[in-house]
């Protein structure tokens, strides 16, 4: 995994200090978000991949150990949205973002459906009409001014 393009935590800086400072906040989160995990091995280095201070941080998460012998890197999601964790697979930032959306979209169709979250990844949030509405406005934006900007 190529990890020269982001920025090592807990050394991020954001385009203005109050951005750091979220985007630094951002980071604690999301290592205690994968430390919660009693599968997950220990983290060994976490890097900034893009951000928008409050809004959206995609960081990703070298381990110390590989899961099931496969995985060294996570990706996880934080911000004014769902947190959630995505294997690497060699993914570009935008990738990830993109399989983030599609997982977070699959739970909002579920629950707008009526139909069981069994199959779907788990979200943090009560299963009502109006947490799938909410979800939808957030990814919403992030594919109409997040994903254009990861090109």
């Amino acid at each position: 995994m190529k990890t020269a393009d982001y920025q090592l935590a807990p050394n991020i800086e954001g385009d203005s200090a109050e951005d750091t400072k979220l985007l630094r906040s951002m980071a604690d989160e999301a290592s205690s978000y994968l430390s919660g995990f009693s599968w997950c091995p220990k983290i060994k280095k976490l890097y900034l991949a893009f951000g928008i201070g409050g809004v959206v941080g995609l960081y990703l998460a070298e381990l110390e150990d590989k899961i099931d012998d496969q995985d060294d890197f996570l990706w996880v999601v934080v911000g004014d949205l769902p947190t959630a964790y995505l294997v690497a697979d060699s993914t570009t930032p935008r990738e990830a973002l993109e399989t983030y959306c599609s997982l977070m979209g699959e739970w909002a169709d579920a629950v707008e459906s009526g139909r069981s979250l069994e199959d779907v990844f788990p979200v943090a949030a009560k299963p009502t009409r109006e947490n799938a509405s909410i979800l939808r406005k957030r990814l919403s934006f992030l594919k109409d001014n997040v994903l254009p900007s990861l090109a």
